[in-house]
């Protein structure tokens, strides 16, 4: 597209060091606000959910693929694989785009990613919402979840990898189908069986990982002096999710937590409206902050 603006001549693609290509998407202008989407879907999901059209009359919406996710795969390179490594890239795309200080939202596993550049990098980050981040190894030490991260990594986890080592791709869909939906992958909603098609080659990458939920210092998380915004499903009251979030809210020392009446993991489908004027609300009062 070229529409007198250069931003919109620049190519959607960013080239990350050791050869992965990070590719975008972005609409509207203003203050930049980073979508970084979780495991099992890609940028695609924030347009479906409506985040992008209602957050582009007033920002410039960015929207990367984590770098094994469609449309990057099969072509991304492998090796070791976790937050951290979605977490430089970021870094990478920001500095790429010379974006100075951005709203960053993460969901789910990208939220991992988003805390943890925040963590390395405050001066980048204008504002943080933090959607549900699977930080599943704070679990021993929260009240309330003793075993269960164990209990996930032994029945869920290690199983989801040997799927994927044992039975290739289909297999370790059709597991995935079974923990996520409680039945096999031919049965699930059709846009799902996309997705998951799509996101194939990052959840194997991510199931296969040594170290797919690296251990994030409180005191670290304590420090952190970014706006941050605790984005939690009302669905997920009692879970690990919420143990998680609840501990986020506390240790954070300039947050905020909203819990979405009636939503799931998946609040930006579950509520979009609701969600998405939280969030120009949240981005609004902060546009003007300047990192710490």
């Amino acid at each position: 597209r070229s529409d007198g603006d250069p931003r919109h001549d620049a190519p959607t693609t960013v080239q990350r060091a050791p050869g992965a290509r990070l590719h975008y998407s972005e609409a509207g202008a203003g203050t930049p606000v980073i979508l970084v989407h979780g495991s099992l879907t890609d940028a695609r999901y924030w347009e479906r959910s409506g985040q992008v059209t209602a957050l582009a009359p007033r920002h410039r919406v960015i929207s990367p693929n984590r770098r094994h996710n469609h449309p990057h795969a099969p072509a991304a390179p492998e090796g070791p694989y976790d937050a951290r490594v979605d977490a430089g890239d970021l870094r990478e795309l920001i500095g790429a785009l010379d974006l100075g200080p951005v709203h960053l939202l993460g969901h789910s596993y990208g939220g991992y990613a988003a805390l943890l550049l925040a963590l390395d990098a405050p001066e980048l980050v204008r504002s943080l919402v933090l959607a549900e981040p699977p930080i599943m190894r704070w679990l021993p030490h929260i009240p309330g979840g003793e075993g269960v991260w164990e209990d996930f990594e032994a029945r869920v986890w290690r199983r989801l990898g040997d799927a994927f080592r044992d039975g290739g791709d289909t297999a370790g869909l059709d597991a995935t189908a079974h923990w996520y939906f409680g039945r096999p992958y031919a049965e699930i909603d059709a846009a799902w069986q996309h997705d998951f098609r799509d996101s194939v080659h990052e959840w194997r990458a991510l199931t296969t990982s040594a170290d797919a939920f690296p251990f994030v210092e409180f005191e670290r998380v304590e420090a952190l002096e970014t706006p941050t915004l605790v984005l939690s499903g009302g669905r997920n009251s009692l879970g690990f999710n919420d143990l998680i979030d609840v501990r986020l809210h506390e240790l954070l020392p300039n947050a905020s937590r909203v819990v979405i009446p009636d939503a799931s993991h998946e609040m930006f489908l579950d509520a979009g409206p609701l969600v998405a004027r939280t969030l120009a609300s949240f981005f609004a009062e902060h546009d003007a902050t300047e990192p710490t």
